[in-house]
């Protein structure tokens, strides 16, 4: 799902990047946009419908929106919340598609 930065106007998403653990009639069922995934069984990136050019473009608008945007950084909320990253370490889900293709 795209959200909207903080106080910026909502925007369409031009592609998306995705764990490829998803079932394929829950893919299907999305509205088409160019994508990249890792082949978890090939071990290789996967790109289509032209998604780094898309990106490549998405990014220079974000980039845009985020000059502009005001409230605070992550910079501003990590040092609020005391300044340390907390790795929580859960297991991975089974519906992971790295350990569907390790079993």
């Amino acid at each position: 799902e795209c959200c909207a930065l903080s106080g910026a106007p909502a925007v369409q998403p031009v592609g998306r990047a995705f764990v490829q653990d998803w079932p394929p009639e829950a893919l299907v069922a999305l509205e088409p946009l160019p994508s990249f995934f890792v082949d978890h069984v090939e071990g290789k990136p996967v790109s289509q419908g032209g998604f780094h050019e898309k990106v490549t473009e998405g990014l220079s608008d974000a980039g845009k929106e985020i000059e502009s945007a005001t409230g605070d950084t992550f910079a501003d909320l990590l040092a609020g919340a005391g300044g340390d990253v907390v790795v929580l370490g859960l297991p991975e889900l089974e519906s992971s598609a790295r350990l569907r293709v390790a079993k």
